[in-house]
């Protein structure tokens, strides 16, 4: 799926959330959750669903939307240039700003770029919650369109995180 078309859905994702409170807990519920387990969020998320490239699994739009349900403050960008980049500069940015330690940061990303599509959500959002709770910045676009691509394009992705964790990680010594 195009990366406009994921910026659609999070933009209409969080329009929702912030115009009803029940749409918010509707989608909130499914944190962490399969699409089998998540009854609630497919009043707001089934639609979107018809849109995804054969192949596309449907999972990333629900982990994408009940994340955005859990902290919808700053979920959504106004253009690419206010976005902080992929998962990797913001597991880096919450080590940078003393939120998480770099151990963990460094943990977490090891981790996300060796699991297996099926797996990939689970592990995602174990590592999105602490950087939401924090208030780091996630661009949850680009992260649903990396999450729909990684099962053809694994190593590109993982080696564009790890590549921007360490760049943006170095910027802070480099100084």
């Amino acid at each position: 799926m195009k990366l406009e078309l994921c910026q659609e859905f999070v933009n209409h994702t969080a329009e929702r959330i912030t115009e009803s409170p029940g749409a918010r807990a509707a989608l909130r519920s499914g944190l962490g959750r399969s699409p089998e387990e998540c009854v609630r969020m497919h009043r707001y998320v089934a639609s979107w669903l018809d849109r995804r490239n054969e192949g596309e699994s449907e999972q990333p739009f629900y982990m994408i939307a009940s994340l955005i349900a859990h902290v919808p403050q700053g979920a959504v960008f106004e253009d690419a240039e206010s976005s902080p980049g992929n998962l990797g500069v913001s597991l880096a940015s919450a080590h940078q700003r003393g939120e998480l330690a770099q151990h963990t940061t460094e943990q977490y990303l090891h981790l996300m770029v060796r699991q297996p599509p099926e797996a990939l959500c689970r592990y995602l959002v174990n590592a999105v919650v602490p950087l939401r709770d924090a208030r780091v910045e996630v661009d949850f676009a680009r992260l649903l369109a990396d999450t729909l691509a990684w099962p053809w394009r694994q190593r590109e992705i993982s080696k564009r995180w790890l590549q921007s964790y360490y760049r943006t990680d170095q910027k802070k010594y480099s100084k």
